[in-house]
């Protein structure tokens, strides 16, 4: 196996773990408040904001890394517009991510 496909999955996996677990944290906070159970949801976000928002923010992190590295080892400029773009996004979302995890 070459380095620019242990690249690719090293950078796809933490992609689909995040989504998956945003996915699956909205799913479950969702049913915790249509319970009804303050004390349910109380547990719930406690749990989301100690153990999981830390692990999906590794797994955020990860991917410029690995997605800066797979560009240099392509060859590409990182003055491409959607390299570029995709810079940008990643700061805006980290930057919410943080707002709401301040909440």
């Amino acid at each position: 196996m070459d380095n620019y496909l242990l690249l690719k999955i090293a950078h796809s996996l933490p992609a689909i773990l995040g989504c998956v677990g945003l996915l699956v944290h909205v799913l479950m906070l969702f049913k915790a408040a249509r319970s009804g159970d303050a004390a349910l949801l109380q547990r719930k976000l406690r749990r989301t904001r100690m153990i999981s928002l830390p692990l999906l923010g590794l797994l955020a992190l990860s991917l410029p890394v690995t997605g800066m590295w797979m560009v240099k080892g392509a060859g590409m400029p990182l003055g491409q517009l959607w390299l570029l773009l995709s810079s940008g996004l990643y700061v805006l979302l980290m930057l919410l991510g943080l707002l709401l995890a301040e909440l």
